[in-house]
């Protein structure tokens, strides 16, 4: 599962966040090796204003009371 969100960052302004829930952790590779494999994956499949500037791995995803997900303020 995936949600994607915008981010402040002081930087350069608003930045697009991906949080992304593991269904199982992979023998053998770290967190960075999994986003390095989506981000390759989003770039390769996703028009290029469409691809997050970050992925983020999380536990789970916030879920509203109507079992929907809900909306986080980054």
């Amino acid at each position: 599962m995936s949600l994607v969100r915008p981010k402040r960052s002081p930087i350069i302004g608003t930045i697009m966040v991906a949080d992304v829930v593991l269904k199982s952790h992979g023998e053998g590779m770290g967190q960075i090796d999994v986003k390095d494999d989506i981000l390759k994956l989003c770039r390769a499949s996703l028009p290029r204003h469409k691809v997050p500037a970050a992925i983020s791995i999380v536990p789970n995803l916030p879920i509203a009371a109507t079992g929907k997900q809900a909306r986080r303020a980054g």
